[in-house]
């Protein structure tokens, strides 16, 4: 993934889900295993997009990959871990 832990030094962890810093991770089990699902965005294009934008952004992107990977658990991120980057 590239990532263990956000610029405020909140884990990525298994069963966690969140965001800050320009990055959002959701959770889940595929295949029986922990998976981590993270999206990142500069500052400019999230300025841009705005926080709605983004929470609806990263839904489909975690929606798109575990029902394609038969993901199970899914745990996604608070509405106001899209407000501040």
């Amino acid at each position: 993934m590239g990532y263990d832990a956000t610029g405020d030094d909140v884990r990525l962890e298994p069963g966690t889900a969140g965001g800050g810093d320009g990055i959002w991770w959701a959770s889940s089990i595929c295949d029986g295993k922990p998976a981590l699902h993270a999206l990142t965005a500069d500052r400019l294009y999230s300025d841009v997009l705005g926080y709605k934008a983004r929470r609806s952004l990263f839904r489909a992107y975690v929606d798109d990959i575990t029902t394609r990977r038969g993901c199970t658990h899914i745990t996604y991120p608070a509405a106001k871990d899209f407000h501040d980057l």
